[in-house]
């Protein structure tokens, strides 16, 4: 798979725009650049929290609670360390345009503001998501 860049219009270029396919068990692959995401709990061990972005109908991932009104929770995860994987929750995949099912791609969309804060975050797109004009995406933005 080829790494893509994607535009933001007049806020220059997304910092991470990738793709990962999806297995047999609806696991996507963590990747490098996103390694942040995944955060040690202490009864369940590595994981990752999902939330859905109401305004935009897009899932995302992070390494804690998004905690505004604009997202809804879907808990978390685990990170499956011995292949790199997380599985989006099934009831969120339902609710985003398009799939995330064996055989398809996700994209992982990321700007700088999303990577360096404390709690860090990235949206899981499908193609069907990346095919509209993403240009139009607004990043996740966490206040202390």
């Amino acid at each position: 798979m080829q790494e893509r860049t994607a535009n933001r219009g007049d806020e220059g270029q997304w910092k991470i725009f990738k793709p990962v396919r999806v297995d047999s068990k609806n696991r996507i692959g963590v990747v490098e650049a996103l390694e942040s995401l995944v955060y040690e709990h202490r009864f369940d061990g590595n994981c990752v929290y999902w939330s859905f972005d109401k305004e935009q109908e897009i899932m995302v991932v992070s390494n804690g609670e998004l905690g505004s009104s604009r997202f809804e929770n879907y808990g978390r995860s685990a990170y499956y360390a011995h292949n790199g994987k997380i599985v989006p929750p099934s009831k969120l995949r339902e609710l985003v345009d398009g799939e995330i099912s064996t055989g398809k791609e996700a994209y992982y969309l990321a700007d700088s503001g999303m990577q360096e804060s404390e709690t860090c975050s990235a949206f899981v797109l499908t193609m069907e998501q990346v095919s509209r004009e993403i240009d139009s995406i607004k990043p996740v933005r966490i206040s202390a």
